[in-house]
């Protein structure tokens, strides 16, 4: 059997992306693993490319499906895997070469359930990494588990925890979990984005202890396409409508309601911020109302700032979205890109 699973959800990924993946995954360190990528309806070019990949090596395994979205193949592969552990990369990302052999050897030597590296996101001219300053290599068990957890569902910094942000509480990569604890999670299906910070908070529900690595293990590829519209309004309302997922698990699982709050907090604002350069100010008022009467802005009303340790700009912008305040939520939004290009030619002037 393979030390480590490593599953990746397929959908039309251009060849010049995915043979990049397929070297950084290949030329790994470490090659006790398998690669399981699960193809979600690809179109037939795709789908014969992924065919050939495979069947240049043994440890490559193909699996075609219908088109039931990222949370259905991620699922479909945690079902055949059966590595110690398992491990997501999407089939446009890029792994480090140390990534498998550090995580399973850090895992095996702390008998964590799961070990969290650092993210780095690229995109265009820009590189946002994290830099490790003071972090050490930490296990956390007990009560510094469960504020790890609300952390990585509110996504903000609790006082007196590791700073979860460096750690990209969201997406599920760069993480490896021992599958045998995690034999029966598996991602909620039905919902447009957000799933894989869903899964997180399911898996630390369930993990004893956890490592935290501040090694850069994962490039996450951020594509620029052109715009020139807005965005489609109801299909933007629709995705934020699916963050209602994390009121039924919260109300299951005894979550913080501020922190499921704090949640759809952040997934407004995200969605504002493409808005705000794309729509008008009154697009933007009556989208932001509709979104705050979802079910999924159910316990906006129950955040507390006071838990997290937030920007002073953020601070108002959750206090306002706390308070259902439509219009000033959307008046800090249209600023934002304004104070944005202000920052930047600051910065530049004090550059030079």
């Amino acid at each position: 059997m393979p030390r480590l699973s490593v599953i990746t959800p397929f959908y039309n990924v251009s060849e010049l992306l995915f043979s990049a993946c397929v070297d950084s995954i290949l030329n790994q360190d470490f090659t006790d693993f398998e690669w399981i990528i699960v193809d979600d309806g690809s179109d037939e070019k795709s789908a014969t490319m992924l065919d050939s990949y495979a069947a240049r090596d043994e440890r490559i395994h193909a699996y075609h499906c219908g088109n039931e979205g990222v949370s259905a193949a991620r699922n479909s592969g945690l079902d055949v895997a059966v590595g110690d552990y398992f491990t997501f990369v999407d089939a446009d990302d890029l792994v480090t070469p140390i990534f498998f052999s550090n995580s399973t050897e850090i895992l095996d030597r702390t008998n964590a359930d799961i070990a969290y590296g650092f993210l780095r996101r690229t995109g265009g001219n820009s590189i946002l990494g994290v830099d490790a300053g003071d972090l050490r290599e930490e296990v956390l068990t007990g009560n510094k588990l469960s504020l790890f957890q609300r952390g990585v569902l509110a996504g903000e910094k609790l006082p007196g925890l590791a700073e979860v942000k460096k750690y990209a509480p969201y997406p599920v990569a760069p993480k490896v979990y021992r599958r045998k604890v995690f034999s029966e999670l598996r991602f909620r299906r039905g919902m447009p984005v957000g799933e894989d910070s869903l899964f997180n908070a399911m898996s630390l529900d369930i993990a004893q202890s956890i490592v935290l690595i501040p090694e850069h293990w994962y490039n996450y590829i951020i594509h620029r396409h052109s715009v020139s519209q807005a965005p489609a309004l109801d299909k933007l309302l629709d995705q934020l409508a699916g963050f209602s997922a994390y009121i039924d698990e919260g109300s299951a699982r005894g979550w913080n309601k501020s922190d499921v709050g704090m949640r759809y907090a952040h997934a407004l604002v995200n969605v504002l911020s493409v808005l705000a350069k794309y729509t008008s100010i009154g697009e933007m008022r009556r989208f932001t109302k509709n979104a705050l009467k979802l079910d999924a802005a159910a316990w906006l009303g129950d955040i507390d700032i006071s838990n997290y340790e937030l920007s002073p700009q953020f601070r108002l912008l959750a206090t306002m979205i706390h308070h259902k305040r439509a219009n000033a939520i959307v008046a800090l939004m249209k600023a934002q890109p304004t104070v944005d290009v202000l920052k930047a030619r600051v910065h530049r002037m004090l550059k030079n």
